[in-house]
């Protein structure tokens, strides 16, 4: 049984609290999450379905697919519904894994789903709000600069995202909020931003090794699919088809994993910020006595 920590730990501390409440919370969302992965390997599928000369496109290149697909009315069509019923599962997801956070054995999945949906405006508006951030922070200087320059070096361009990667990690843990202490999507941009004050390093440090760690998964099960499409001399949709299949295993596992990562991380730093107001206010009575 998972028991929330009561005191600050150390990064390796939150890591492994992260792997026990994705290990404890596993009957919890297992379920969600196989109808996450499954509704997304077969959504990618279906979209790639609605690209009219599909194999011709696929030839030219990724670009010219991905072009195709989000100009084809039917496939963003499809793609839209898609992020909103992910949406759903995805939130649910989180629920659960709160609910076991917090020792509520009577939260059911029905529950996490009504909870999800009702949250549905809150993730989509902080979703696009953190996108916008990270972008505009690493694009605008880099536009900027290509603007006033003409040219701007490989390494010059690198370093001109670092506004935009201080911003993903100031504002990345706005969904925690969210569903574990009911915040709007604002509130939940304004407690990360606040929280991670002080704790920027540890955040990326946490989520990095977290991100390393799905990175090594994703790529693993994405080579096992390239040989499987290989060794069964698959065509071009059918091997497409055997990688979303893999896909989806990289899904099913790593999602939960991500989303336990933030509720903890999330955790940690209320636990911090709670301290350090703590030790302001005893030292703000000794100074007065």
């Amino acid at each position: 049984m998972y028991a929330r920590p009561t005191v600050p730990l150390s990064i390796g501390g939150v890591i492994d609290d992260a792997f026990r409440l994705y290990r404890s919370s596993f009957s919890r969302w297992w379920l969600l999450s196989l109808v996450y992965a499954t509704l997304s390997a077969a959504g990618s599928i279906l979209i790639l379905l609605s690209v009219p000369n599909y194999q011709s496109v696929a030839r030219r290149g990724g670009m010219a697919l991905y072009v195709a697909m989000m100009s084809n009315p039917i496939g963003l069509s499809i793609n839209l519904g898609l992020i909103l019923v992910l949406l759903v599962f995805y939130g649910a997801i989180i629920a659960r894994q709160c609910a076991v956070a917090r020792a509520d054995t009577g939260f059911t999945i029905g529950q996490a789903l009504m909870v999800a949906m009702r949250r549905i405006p809150g993730m989509l508006l902080g979703g696009i709000l953190f996108a916008l951030a990270v972008v505009i922070g690493a694009g605008a200087p880099i536009f900027l600069a290509t603007f006033l320059l003409g040219r701007v070096p490989p390494l010059i361009t690198l370093l001109l995202t670092i506004p935009g990667i201080y911003l993903w990690g100031r504002l990345q843990l706005w969904i925690a909020p969210m569903f574990a202490d009911n915040a709007i999507a604002l509130d939940s941009l304004d407690v990360s931003w606040r929280l991670t004050r002080g704790n920027w390093w540890r955040g990326i440090a946490i989520v990095t090794v977290m991100v390393i760690i799905m990175l090594v998964v994703s790529f693993a099960l994405g080579m096992i699919g390239g040989i499987a499409g290989a060794v069964t001399h698959a065509r071009l949709l059918e091997f497409q088809i055997i990688v979303q299949g893999f896909s989806a295993v990289t899904y099913f596992l790593t999602y939960p994993l991500m989303t336990a990562v933030l509720l903890v991380t999330y955790q940690d730093f209320k636990l911090r910020r709670e301290g350090g107001d703590l030790e302001a206010r005893l030292g703000a009575l000794d100074r007065a006595a």
